[in-house]
């Protein structure tokens, strides 16, 4: 298992897949596509680039994975062959917080399984999608939809060349809560967006994602 991981991720922004072209919002933006910079720009102006890309964390991620696998003996001393058997992804809370990511989640969520198996040269590894979790069956809004947009990434109606290699695991049901433990009701412990930091939460969510991997895996 390798896990890449960075805070402050949207997929709509730093993880935003190879081919996402910019697109204009009736907030009278245009949001950067793949490689543009900055972030967003008013219709008609001149972008001024700044340190900043869309798509930078996602070409980091694939990087850092892809080094690890040149040297592959190192990390998992005695191996000197892998395959790339799937993918897991579980995140959407930096994309809740903007309307235009979340109106693309959907688009970019399918682009993005489409690019990790180009990048890695496996088409055919499976994928796993937890949606977001926090607020249980309270979930409403942006967040809502973010998750809406998640699950439906496994709908073989909608996307018949998933059927068999992607599925969408329900996250809502792990909700504890958004206080760390041993603290319930303290705002100073307060962290909805990491779950309260709830070991269950997490372990509930790390089977369910590892139980629907291991059936795609055998299908």
């Amino acid at each position: 298992v390798i896990k890449a991981a960075q805070g402050h991720s949207s997929l709509g922004g730093e993880m935003l897949p190879p081919g996402s072209e910019p697109y204009e919002m009736e907030d009278g933006y245009v949001y950067a596509g793949y490689g543009d910079s900055p972030r967003r720009w008013q219709v008609g102006a001149t972008p001024t680039q700044n340190s900043w890309y869309a798509g930078m964390k996602y070409d980091q991620h694939v990087a850092n994975i892809k080094r690890v696998l040149r040297d592959i003996h190192t990390y998992y001393p005695g191996a000197s062959t892998f395959e790339i058997a799937g993918f897991v992804w579980w995140q959407g809370d930096s994309d809740r917080r903007s309307r235009p990511y979340v109106e693309k989640y959907q688009e970019n969520l399918v682009r993005l399984i489409n690019s990790l198996r180009f990048d890695f040269r496996a088409p055919h590894a499976k994928f796993v999608v937890a949606s977001l979790g926090q607020d249980g069956d309270q979930m409403n809004g942006s967040t809502l939809d973010v998750a809406m947009a998640q699950m439906e990434v496994s709908s073989y109606d909608k996307y018949p060349q998933h059927e068999g290699n992607v599925v969408s695991v329900d996250t809502r049901s792990a909700w504890r809560g958004p206080y760390q433990p041993g603290h319930d009701g303290d705002y100073n412990y307060l962290d909805g967006p990491h779950y309260g930091n709830n070991a269950e939460t997490f372990m509930e969510v790390g089977n369910a994602m590892g139980l629907a991997m291991a059936k795609l895996l055998v299908q």
